[in-house]
């Protein structure tokens, strides 16, 4: 991903806590920002009072003709309509964790991570950095009062602390140099078969 050449970003699944701080990230930037879900809620509200185009539904032509890149959530999967759409126009896809671990690859990133706590920790953490006057960007996988944008916090570009989902083994987008991991438990068994695999 060139973050120079980006001006049209397509998001799949683009309500999630998740994927709509991608949306606020971007549109923060003054990148033009599309999406979809299934159905309106508070994040595709926001979004759109923003400046970006969301579609309820999913359908190949939600994704503009410009569009540089699509990022999708984890819950799309390849035979997702729009996906195929974008493979067709060879169009490049990643993940929202891929996404974020590319765009901040040169930050220095701080993955909290763990079966519980995750959000709770993140929030804190993005707090008493802020009041360190270290200014971090944080993005969170919940709504967090203190942070005008809930689930995001923009600060610096160049310090990046951020909630480390383990489903998919998604925290391994990131190339941190601090992680905090709160504890371990076998969780997420469609992914890990016993907690060795975990570790």
């Amino acid at each position: 991903m060139n973050r120079t050449t980006l001006k049209a970003v397509h998001l799949i699944g683009a309500g999630g806590i998740n994927m709509s701080a991608d949306g606020k990230l971007l549109l923060a930037s003054g990148i033009t920002v599309t999406g979809s879900d299934m159905e309106e809620n508070e994040q595709t509200k926001l979004l759109a009072e923003r400046g970006a185009r969301i579609m309820i539904g999913e359908a190949a032509d939600n994704i503009p003709e410009k569009t540089d890149l699509v990022v999708y959530t984890s819950a799309a999967p390849a035979t997702n309509l729009e996906r195929i759409e974008a493979t067709k126009r060879d169009i490049p896809q990643m993940t929202n964790f891929a996404f974020l671990g590319q765009w901040f690859e040169d930050a220095k990133t701080i993955v909290i991570s763990g079966t519980h706590g995750k959000s709770t920790t993140t929030a804190m953490l993005g707090l008493i950095l802020e009041k360190a006057g270290l200014d971090p960007t944080v993005v969170v996988g919940s709504k967090v009062p203190a942070f005008v944008d809930g689930n995001l916090r923009m600060g610096r570009e160049d310090l990046f602390v951020v909630e480390g989902d383990e489903y998919a083994r998604h925290f391994l987008e990131f190339h941190p140099f601090g992680l905090i991991i709160n504890n371990l438990e076998l969780d997420h068994t469609d992914v890990f078969r016993d907690i060795e695999a975990l570790l």
